[in-house]
């Protein structure tokens, strides 16, 4: 898979830049032929974007948050953060 990364600065937090290391080291693994633009840490019309995945069919938006523990939620349910 051939996967590219456009990233307007460095991120201030460090589990943002782990998060994309993760992300990056993931879809390089897979085993695919389509290419995927990962754009990291922009503006888009005065908004910060932490990251956005292009895929050949699917732009999927990514915010970063730092949080331990098990996470729960849905459409109609607030999300909860529960440590195990």
């Amino acid at each position: 898979m051939t996967v590219e990364l456009w990233q307007s600065q460095e991120f201030e937090h460090t589990h943002e830049a782990r998060a994309l290391q993760a992300l990056l080291t993931n879809l390089q693994e897979q085993d695919r032929d389509d290419f995927r633009l990962v754009c990291a840490n922009f503006f888009c019309a005065g908004e910060q974007i932490d990251l956005m995945v292009i895929k050949p069919r699917a732009v999927i938006l990514v915010e970063l948050k730092d949080a331990s523990g098990r996470i729960e939620g849905g459409e109609k349910r607030r999300i909860v953060n529960r440590q195990l």
